[in-house]
């Protein structure tokens, strides 16, 4: 499975199996069905689980009988760290793939050992590929800047900048 990130790093997971998850959120559900989608064959077979939901035995269960040697999740950080707790309690030995809603430090807390290893995909800019932007907003809020911060501080800046040129319509912008 080739993955590209834009300027940090080229990734190929040696995955010839994979089970997809999804929490069945609106963004769960879509960010797994594109993955669906863009592996075709290579899903051998899916679940969905609930927001919220501790035990996940039966999705546990379902993925160690399909031979999965990669999972993919999409859904949040909390529900993502217990089900990779029970993936590794019950033996589990393959990749967790998880996309943004999953890159939090709850994650990696929750999990604990359980994270070690899991492949997190982000459209979003890494920040020591922007170690200036980092420290200023340290400097200036206090706090690390979130995953989004980056990109937020640059869509707030190209509307500014249209205002303070005098665009008025949507389009103008």
């Amino acid at each position: 499975i080739p993955y590209r990130v834009p300027g940090a790093l080229d990734l190929t997971l040696s995955a010839s199996n994979v089970f997809v998850v999804d929490d069945a959120s609106e963004y769960g559900k879509g960010l797994a069905d594109g993955v669906k989608d863009a592996l075709g064959d290579l899903v051998k077979d899916t679940d969905e689980v609930q927001q919220k939901q501790t035990d996940f035995s039966a999705t546990v269960t379902k993925v160690a009988a399909s031979n999965a040697d990669a999972l993919f999740y999409g859904g949040y950080y909390a529900e993502a760290a217990i089900l990779a707790k029970q993936l590794r309690q019950q033996g589990w030995k393959g990749t967790i793939v998880v996309g943004d809603g999953v890159k939090d430090d709850g994650y990696i807390k929750a999990a604990g050992s359980a994270a070690e290893g899991t492949v997190m995909t982000c459209p979003c800019l890494p920040p020591e590929k922007a170690p200036e932007f980092q420290a200023a907003f340290k400097a200036a809020y206090g706090s690390d800047p979130a995953t989004y911060s980056a990109e937020g501080y640059d869509a707030a800046n190209v509307f500014l900048a249209a205002i303070a040129a005098g665009k008025t319509s949507l389009a103008d912008v």
